[in-house]
């Protein structure tokens, strides 16, 4: 009868006060004077490791989301459009008020400029 004995555990890094939050080493004595939670010049990246895809701010997308369907609400479709851009707007602002703000100020300004537009057309169209 052979004997097994548990797979080694690896090793973690310790956390807390005192070990850098990425890499878990300890920190230098300046840096724990100063409440560091990271190296200053840590070896490990922030978003990974190297050759791997970097990671996007949150919201990023919703971002960009927001303000390619308020121009596209100027010339095509203003409620509908403008209902999505309004929409993202709201999500960003979740996670960053100021540019949440502004979305939501250009996509409500850029739906009503597009409705006013779509309505001028149809008048000299007809």
């Amino acid at each position: 009868m052979q004997v097994r004995s548990p797979p080694p555990q690896a090793a973690t890094a310790p956390t807390g006060r005192g070990y850098c939050q990425r890499c878990g080493q300890e920190l230098g004595v300046n840096e724990k004077m100063r409440g560091l939670t990271v190296h200053e010049m840590c070896p490990t990246p922030a978003f990974g490791a190297p050759g791997e895809r970097a990671a996007t701010r949150p919201g990023s997308g919703q971002t960009w989301g927001s303000v390619i369907c308020s121009l596209l609400a100027l010339a095509f479709l203003p409620p509908l459009f403008g209902a999505i851009a309004i929409y993202l707007a709201i999500r960003v602002r979740r996670t960053n008020k100021d540019a949440g703000n502004g979305l939501l100020a250009m996509a409500i300004v850029c739906t009503l400029i597009g409705m006013v537009i779509g309505a001028v057309t149809w008048e000299l169209l007809t």
